[in-house]
């Protein structure tokens, strides 16, 4: 299916793709345990986010006790020789930007992508695990009205785009604390805007089910990634969970499995 339009839910350069690699070897009995484990504490967290659908209250809920790893996380992908040339904390520094504007950065690019993602994928037409239709979504009668408001907010943003009409046209990125402040007020406007549309059986209906499954096809991102890719945290190991368009990268804490960051999943 093509798309007229590049939806970016999450086109802010801050957030992090993880490439997982479907050829890894059988894990061994005591990692495949935790990985049923975290399996499990991921179908908690997206039943909590159903029921609240509040990023930030679920996942303090769910999260790591350290978040240095999810903060850090929201800064950006770069190599080990940028890192080399200037670490992630004197690029904060250059920013401004303390942990505490991260942590509100971290909950509103998540919430956005997250609640836009349970309306999109609650509506979309999807049958038997077949791929959701988002043309449908942005076309069809259901979702007009919102799809009004959001073309109308989507003038008014700078730094987030719900449709981005033009790819060869990169969008502005934060780069300072008071930037960083207003891309979060963007994204929760977004946020807020889908949330009065969202549908009663939202996460719960059978086009949601069917996403689910197709995104579980496709991408089949459970897996173990070895080490920390920022190489912030001091882990060996991050053992990865995905419902539909949730994945997350859990580590072991204290015997319990708890979420160390999420994974963005484009369609």
């Amino acid at each position: 299916m093509k798309h007229r339009r590049h939806l970016t839910f999450c086109s802010l350069f801050f957030l992090v793709c993880v490439a997982i690699s479907n050829g890894q070897p059988k894990p061994s009995a005591e990692d495949q345990e935790k990985l049923d484990r975290a399996q499990k504490v991921a179908k908690q967290f997206v039943e909590r986010f159903r029921a609240t659908l509040d990023f930030g209250k679920t996942w303090q809920r769910f999260r790591s006790s350290d978040q240095t790893c999810a903060l850090y996380a929201v800064l950006g992908e770069f190599s080990n020789v940028a890192l080399e040339e200037k670490s992630l904390d004197q690029r904060l520094a250059d920013m401004g930007v303390n942990e505490r504007v991260l942590e509100r950065y971290h909950a509103a690019s998540w919430n956005y992508w997250l609640v836009s993602g349970a309306y999109v994928y609650s509506v979309a037409p999807s049958r038997g695990g077949s791929e959701p239709d988002i043309d449908a979504v942005l076309d069809g009668k259901r979702s007009r009205t919102l799809m009004t408001k959001l073309a109308k907010l989507n003038k008014t943003t700078k730094y987030v785009k719900w449709i981005d009409e033009d790819e060869s046209v990169p969008e502005p990125k934060p780069r300072t604390r008071q930037e960083m402040e207003q891309a979060i007020r963007e994204m929760n406007r977004f946020a807020a805007t889908f949330r009065t549309h969202m549908p009663r059986d939202a996460m719960k209906s059978a086009q949601w089910k069917s996403a689910v499954s197709w995104f579980g096809r496709v991408h089949r991102m459970n897996s173990i990634i070895d080490g920390d890719p920022l190489r912030k945290c001091p882990i060996d190991k991050i053992y990865v969970a995905q419902i539909g368009h949730f994945a997350f990268g859990f580590v072991e804490e204290k015997g319990q499995m708890k979420i160390l960051t999420m994974i963005l999943i484009t369609q």
